[in-house]
């Protein structure tokens, strides 16, 4: 039976050449490609309130977090420097929380 395997999404924040609308979600296609290669079954994962986690982990048997902009210094403790790029709080926010509850529950990190 085929894994399910949930891909971290990034939001486009502005229109694109292809797609004429705003905030959308998107998976980069070689995480999806390199999960089907392996037989498994890509996921997408937009930003969800993080009382949604456990429940979304409960279905899925691992996860690929794809990187992407900076991640807010603010929640190490450290001030934004000049040089920082682009930050996504919200991405931040739930990708802090599936780590954690995906490392509490034992699900394969990717």
């Amino acid at each position: 039976m085929s894994k399910l395997i949930g891909i971290t999404a990034d939001v486009y924040l502005e229109a694109t050449p292809v797609i004429n609308q705003k905030l959308m979600d998107f998976v980069p296609r070689p995480a999806v490609n390199a999960v089907l290669a392996a037989d498994g079954i890509p996921v997408s994962l937009p930003y969800l309130p993080k009382e949604q986690i456990n429940g979304l982990l409960k279905r899925l048997d691992g996860v690929i977090f794809t990187g992407g902009p900076d991640i807010d210094p603010n929640f190490m403790g450290e001030e934004p420097i000049p040089e920082l790029g682009v930050t996504n709080r919200n991405r931040d926010l739930f990708e802090i929380a599936l780590i954690r509850t995906a490392v509490a529950e034992n699900i394969p990190i990717f």
